[in-house]
This record gives C-alpha cells, sequence and structure tokens, in this order.
C-alpha cells in the first residue's frame, strides 16, 4: 500500500498524447490493486464527478446493490415520495449517507435537492426512513432541533439564539449538485461541482436531439448487478478500447463483422469519448432521420447507418444507443463490507439497464447487436488481466498506448481516460 501522497502523484503520472518523442505510457499496475489509490480515488475523482443513480432504484428495492445503496420505503416507492412537496429519501453513493428532498419552490415546479445527510452540529442524520410530504418547508434534525431550510441554510437552533455569521454558515447543510435528465438522476458529492453537469453532458445532449425519449420504456432484462472481477478501471479502459474488437469480439459472428470498421471514430471531449461507426448490415442501423445530419456518410446517406452510439462519461459510465433502444452501464468501485463501508479494489460493481424503444429490434438483441455475447467477452477479458495483476508484483511498471489518432487500431480512448483519472486526483 502506499500513503504518499507526493509518491502518489509522481507515480500516476500519464502524458499528453502529443508529447514529441515521447513513449505514452499507461497508469502503472498498482493503480489497479492499491487500496489507498481507491481511497484518494472515492475523494476526489468520485466526489466531484457525476454519479448516474437510476429511478428505477427509486422505484424498485434492489438489496443487492451496494455501491448505490436506498433504504427501503415503508409501503411505497421512494419514487413516489420525491413526486410530492417535502418528501425526502435516504440513501449512500459510495458510503455516504446523503438525503434527497423535493422542496416547495419554485412555484409549479419544485426542484430536487441534496445535501449530506449528517447534521453540521453533532453529526446525527436529519433522516432515517423515507419521509412523506411535509406542509412545513424547514428541515429538522432530531436529536438537538437544529432546523433548515428547503436550500439547507440555518434558520433556528436552540443552542445558538443569537448566531454569529460563521455559526450560521457552519450550521447550514452540505448541500450537493443534483440534476435531472430521462430516467435518471445525476449528483455530485461538491459544493461547487465543477464541471457543470451542462458542460459536462453538452455534446452527448447534441448527439441526441432527435431520439425518441418519449417512446423509451423500462425493460427488465434480469441480472442488472452483478460483482465483477477487475478495478473499476479496467471495465472502464476496455470501454473506450476500438483496439480489441478484432481479437476479443473477432469475426466470424462476432462484433467485428456486425460493423465496418474501416469505419470507426473515436470523439474526445472535457468530460465524456464518443465511439461510433457504420453497420456492416445497413439494416442493423439507425434510421438517419434519428441522428444529427454529422453522423451520415456523403457518398451514401441512405444506405450508410451507424451501428451505435457508444458514450462514455467520465468517470463510470455508459451510455450505449441502439436501433432497438438504451443500454446504461456504470463501473463503481465494489462495496465488500456495507456495514464498514470497505471496498475491494480489485473488484467492480457493474449495473445494467436497458430502455427500449423498438420492440421487433429489441427481439434480435442477441443474433444482430449481441447484447450478452459481448458482455461475456469483455468480462472474461479483463478477469484474465485481473489475475495477472493479483499477484501484486512490478506494482509501477506500466503499459504503452499507440498514438494513432482515429480508425480501429487507435489507444487515444484509453489515453484520454488514463489522463483524465490523473488530473482529476491531483488537479
Amino acid at each position: 500500500m502506499v500513503s504518499d501522497i507526493k509518491i502518489i502523484k509522481a507515480g500516476l503520472y500519464v502524458r499528453p498524447m502529443d508529447s514529441p518523442g515521447k513513449v505514452i505510457y499507461s497508469l502503472p499496475n498498482i493503480a489497479f490493486w492499491d487500496p489507498d489509490i481507491l481511497d484518494l480515488e472515492l475523494e476526489t475523482i468520485f466526489r466531484n464527478s457525476w454519479i448516474l443513480l437510476p429511478k428505477q432504484l427509486l422505484r424498485e428495492h434492489n438489496p443487492n446493490v451496494r455501491s448505490l445503496w436506498i433504504r427501503p420505503a415503508p409501503g411505497h416507492s421512494h419514487f413516489d415520495v420525491l413526486g410530492q412537496r417535502g418528501g425526502s429519501v435516504k440513501l449512500r453513493i459510495l458510503g455516504e449517507s446523503l438525503m434527497i428532498y423535493r422542496g416547495f419552490s419554485p412555484k409549479g415546479a419544485p426542484e430536487l435537492r441534496c445535501f449530506a445527510n449528517m447534521c453540521p452540529h453533532a453529526r446525527y442524520p436529519f433522516l432515517e426512513i423515507a419521509q412523506d410530504a411535509d406542509s412545513n418547508p424547514y428541515i429538522k434534525c432530531p436529536q438537538h432541533g437544529l432546523v433548515c431550510d428547503e436550500n439547507g441554510q440555518f434558520v433556528s437552533h436552540r443552542a445558538f439564539p443569537n448566531p454569529r455569521d460563521e455559526e450560521r454558515k457552519g450550521l447550514s447543510m452540505a448541500r450537493y449538485g443534483i440534476e435531472e435528465w430521462f430516467d435518471f438522476l445525476f449528483i455530485s458529492r461538491a459544493e461547487n461541482p465543477a464541471p457543470s453537469f451542462g458542460d459536462t453532458m453538452r455534446p452527448v445532449f447534441e448527439s441526441l436531439r432527435n431520439m425518441p425519449f418519449a417512446d423509451f420504456q423500462y425493460r427488465n432484462m434480469g441480472v442488472q448487478q452483478r460483482i465483477v472481477e477487475g478495478n473499476w478501471k479496467l471495465h472502464t479502459q476496455n470501454y473506450e478500447d476500438w483496439l480489441h474488437i478484432k481479437d476479443i469480439h473477432k469475426a466470424p459472428n462476432g462484433l467485428a463483422d456486425s460493423m465496418d470498421l474501416s469505419s470507426a471514430r473515436m470523439e474526445l471531449y472535457d468530460n465524456a469519448t464518443l465511439m461510433w461507426g457504420y453497420a456492416a448490415n445497413p439494416e442493423d442501423g439507425f434510421d438517419p432521420k434519428v441522428l444529427p445530419d454529422r453522423f451520415r456518410d456523403p457518398k451514401d446517406p441512405e444506405n450508410r447507418r451507424v451501428f451505435a452510439l457508444w458514450w462514455f462519461v467520465f468517470p463510470n459510465l455508459a451510455l450505449n444507443f441502439y436501433p432497438w433502444g438504451l443500454s446504461v452501464n456504470i463501473f463503481m468501485p465494489a462495496m465488500v463490507d456495507t456495514e464498514r463501508m470497505k471496498f475491494d479494489p480489485e473488484k467492480t460493481e457493474f449495473l445494467w439497464y436497458h430502455y427500449v424503444w423498438d420492440e421487433e429490434k429489441y427481439k434480435d438483441i442477441e443474433s444482430r447487436w449481441l447484447n450478452t455475447l459481448v458482455d461475456f467477452e469483455d468480462i472474461e477479458a479483463i478477469k484474465y488481466i485481473a489475475e495477472n495483476l493479483r499477484g501484486h508484483s512490478r506494482p509501477w511498471s506500466r503499459g504503452l498506448f499507440g498514438k494513432l489518432p482515429d480508425g480501429s487500431n487507435t489507444e487515444i480512448g484509453p489515453w484520454w481516460f488514463n489522463l483524465r483519472v490523473y488530473e482529476r486526483m491531483f488537479p
């Protein structure tokens, strides 16, 4: 284990891809197993980023999900509770207790607020179980009676009848960022999230402006949560990698020949990346009207059709858009002890959700879009890497990235991810 921040910072440095005459190395082996490095990631990357919380977890309690833990609501779902002004629910994101609260303003469209579920006076939880709507627009601590308004600002406390400005500030709740989009909540456990949600998601939204989200319906696909082998970064790095498709998802009858790999594209943005390419069979691609014009092939705009849009939003979210709908992957550090909030840096909690908008195409999800096969091949490949790392040998040894800027042999996506990990840990 490495606890010295200076050693970690020096050891994890990742060069820019355009460094002239320099070899481009990956993060070192130790970054994929060391618990101190994971602890630092949890307090930097995961605290300051926008983490997706599926509303489905609010509708239907899933006791297996650990990294996004929600206490069961008595009698009805959290989703119903949060639909009412003054309704509030308790949840944990990566071990931290949070309170989501539906406020009373603005009139006609009351907003959700998210707070640390810890009273700043004496650390008692504001909320232990989901609380139905309350006509009183105040939040009160059950232990010593601290009262805050719907924005978490101090109102009163019996022990502070005439509080100074510093005391008012210290007795106000820690308020976090929360945003709603489609069937998801996004939470940033930073009091002043940077980058903003809008900046983070802008390129994603621009590519989806014609997508018929009103027709998307949640589909229970069975196993939606698994603990899988390998550090969370191994899974996200694999997701960003065009290069492995020819070998891991090889032809015949694999992802490699379901697509025209010569059309492979990788787009890099500040907080997200996009992988896309054309389908080998036009019938397996998007109707061109669903996507912006920039995705059309000017040489054959009707018959060259995009196979998929694979959006990755840093640090751990994959939004996979197909002609049948949306597949959501969330790669969370695996919590292995829910009482002591302990994580295993060599395992990942993998969450998976489907939303369907074309039922006929969804019937062919295995034969045309290879849903289960691609998942199995990726998980197996990462398992072998994890087994190699399990001996904890050569901790500061690094992999290398090629410098090809685009195409199916590019490694610019995994490099981008490695660089972002370093930059967000040491801003």
